[in-house]
């Protein structure tokens, strides 16, 4: 009896060894995965810190390339407007010289037709005119009456100068000797033909 028990205790105390030996492999397979998981979350935060900076320093020089590209745009925007304003310029520029050159040249050949009678009709001397001369301020200049008036003040002025000129022959004087000196006025006016009026139309450069 003594024996069994003995037997028995020994082997409880086997059982119990190899149960705490199997216990302590277990408990250390769970330290080992705890510090596995540990060791990865670590990792994992230091490779998101590292993730940061990397990121961080991509920015820095994504910030600084396009600061270069916009202070670049800039200048190639700056030259472009420059060099269209200096063309549009250059543009004007000629463009006012051929008209100078158009109005100067059309002054030369009609210089001397400075004036034109009141009666003559304005599409007629203007149908061959270019537009320069007739949009230039030395063209157009307003007459100081109507063409009507002013060529009945003419007429009236050129009758009385006839009529101080060739006065009417006195009472006393003979019939014959008035009605020669009327024909003779009326030979010299019809010899004569009087004037036109004329209006200056533009004023002398």
């Amino acid at each position: 009896m003594a024996a069994a028990r003995a037997a028995d205790a020994a082997e409880a105390k086997a059982v119990a060894k190899y149960d705490a030996i199997g216990k302590g492999i277990i408990a250390d397979g769970y330290a080992a995965r705890s510090a596995a998981k540990v060791a990865a979350a670590e990792g994992a935060v230091k490779a998101a810190d590292k993730m940061v900076e990397v990121l961080n320093a991509r920015q820095d020089v994504l910030a600084a390339q396009e600061a270069a590209r916009q202070a670049a745009a800039f200048k190639a925007h700056k030259a472009h407007v420059l060099h269209v304003k200096e063309h549009y310029a250059g543009l004007e520029a000629k463009a006012a010289a051929d008209l100078a050159s158009a109005h100067g040249e059309w002054k030369a050949k009609y210089g001397s037709q400075k004036r034109l009678p009141l009666d003559t009709a304005a599409d007629t001397w203007t149908a061959n005119m270019p537009e320069h001369v007739q949009d230039s301020k030395d063209f157009w200049i307003k007459a100081p009456a109507p063409a009507e008036k002013l060529i009945k003040a003419q007429e009236d002025a050129e009758k009385k100068a006839e009529e101080s000129a060739n006065p009417a022959p006195k009472a006393a004087a003979a019939p014959a000797a008035a009605a020669a000196a009327a024909e003779v006025a009326d030979a010299e006016a019809a010899a004569e033909p009087t004037p036109p009026a004329f209006l200056q139309m533009y004023s002398r450069p």
